[in-house]
C-alpha cells in the first residue's frame, strides 16, 4: 500500500491558476514474470482533495484585467452574482503499468502506464436583472442583464504516462517504494464558454463591459504524482 500526492494542473485561458490536488491511498499489485520486467495495476482512492480555481485574468471586452465580479461603487456591486459556484472533482484512478527494472538491488525502474479516471466540472452563475438608472433624463448607468447559467460535465479520461522509482528490499519478503510519475491528459469532451457583463463602460456608462468565462478542461494537461509506501513480495 502506498500514499500518493497527485496534482492535475489545469491552467485555463490566459494562464489563470487552476488545479486539482489529491492525497490518495493506493493499492497495487504486480507480477514479475522475468527478472527485469513486471506488469501490474494500481487503484488510487482520494482521501483528501484540494481544488484551486480562478477566473482572474480572463479576457474582457475592454482588454482590462478581470479579477472578480463587483467593485468599489454601489452600481458595480450589482454586477456580483446572487449565486455562484465553480467546482472540479476527480474520481478514483485505475492504472495499468509495465515496469522495467534497471538495478535489482535498489529496485530502480522505469514505468510505462495508462490511467483511467473521471473529472467532473460544474459551473453555476445566477444574477438578477437591474434596471438602467437616469440622471435628469440622461442615462446614468446601463441595465445589468439577467444571467442564469448552470452546467455540469463529466469527462472520462484515459491518459498515457511515464514513471520512475525505487523498490529496495527489506529482508526476504518486504520492500520500500518511492517514485514519481507524469500522466498526459487530453480533454476533448463538452465544455462551457460564456460571456458575462461584469462592469459598465468607462466615460459615458452607456454599455456593459463583458468577461469571457471558459472551462479549464480543454486540451492537453499534465498530472504529476509522488508515491511513497511499501509492500510484500512472494
Amino acid at each position: 500500500m502506498d500514499l500518493e500526492y497527485d496534482r492535475l494542473r489545469l491552467r485555463g485561458p490566459n494562464g489563470r491558476p487552476t488545479s486539482i490536488t489529491d492525497y490518495n491511498v493506493v493499492l497495487s499489485g504486480q507480477y514479475r514474470f522475468i527478472k527485469n520486467l513486471s506488469v501490474g495495476i494500481t487503484y488510487s482512492v482520494p482521501i483528501k482533495q484540494q481544488v484551486r480555481t480562478s477566473f482572474a485574468g480572463a479576457s474582457t471586452s475592454d482588454a482590462g484585467y478581470f479579477s472578480d465580479w463587483g467593485g468599489a461603487t454601489d452600481r458595480q456591486a450589482e454586477y456580483a452574482p446572487d449565486l455562484y459556484a465553480y467546482d472540479l472533482q476527480r474520481s478514483s484512478n485505475l492504472t495499468a503499468f509495465a515496469r522495467v527494472f534497471v538495478n535489482s538491488k535498489s529496485g530502480f525502474h522505469f514505468d510505462v502506464r495508462f490511467t483511467s479516471t473521471k473529472v467532473t466540472e460544474s459551473f453555476i452563475f445566477m444574477r438578477s436583472y437591474s434596471s438602467p438608472t437616469y440622471d435628469q433624463g440622461d442615462l446614468e448607468y446601463p441595465a445589468i442583464p439577467f444571467v442564469a447559467y448552470s452546467t455540469q460535465h463529466v469527462h472520462s479520461c484515459f491518459a498515457p504516462g511515464l514513471g520512475i522509482g525505487f523498490m529496495p528490499h527489506l529482508g526476504e519478503h518486504f520492500f520500500l517504494y518511492a517514485g514519481s510519475s507524469i500522466d498526459f491528459f487530453n480533454f476533448t469532451g463538452p465544455t462551457f464558454d460564456y460571456t458575462i457583463a461584469y462592469d459598465y463602460t468607462g466615460i459615458y456608462h452607456d454599455g456593459n463591459e463583458t468577461v469571457r468565462i471558459q472551462s479549464a478542461l480543454v486540451g492537453h494537461k499534465n498530472s504529476i504524482s509522488l508515491h511513497f509506501g511499501g509492500g510484500a513480495y512472494f
